[in-house]
């Protein structure tokens, strides 16, 4: 998967017309960083690939596959052997069952890749609040996922 990520942010650079070494100094990183990327050897991390998408002027998803942001950043959640596949269908079924409040906080760090900052700035909470909420969101999800493997 990192090879997509690399390949999208590759096609963004040179549709914008900037080279490795100027797409790095806009993110403060270095050129050969930018290049594993490109490559596949290294994965940007959840920051960074807001950074990216802001030099693009894109959105995070644009960057990478929303299912696989879940998995990665939940991978705590996902029961042992649980096909990536089986999860992402789980996980959308999941979502249908929370608040509307709790839905919009997990699309927004899951889905659109938004720092708990961002999230509590938008919603007019803390950033401890957003936090908070969001461990108690990914424990029932590991319940809903374990309930639903038996």
């Amino acid at each position: 998967m990192a090879v997509l990520v690399g390949e999208k942010i590759k096609d963004l650079r040179i549709e914008k017309g900037l080279t490795q070494d100027e797409l790095a100094d806009r993110l403060c990183v270095s050129r050969h960083l930018v290049s594993k990327w490109e490559i596949g050897k290294r994965y940007p991390g959840f920051k960074t690939l807001q950074a990216i998408a802001e030099v693009f002027d894109v959105e995070p998803g644009r960057l990478i596959h929303a299912d696989r942001m879940v998995y990665d950043e939940l991978d705590t959640c996902i029961p042992a052997g649980m096909d990536p596949k089986d999860a992402s269908k789980l996980v959308e079924k999941y979502i249908g069952t929370l608040t509307e409040a709790d839905s919009a906080v997990f699309l927004m760090r899951y889905v659109r890749f938004m720092d708990t900052k961002t999230i509590a700035g938008r919603l007019g909470k803390s950033d401890g609040t957003i936090r908070n909420r969001l461990v108690v969101l990914r424990r029932a999800l590991r319940t809903f996922l374990e309930r639903c493997q038996e």
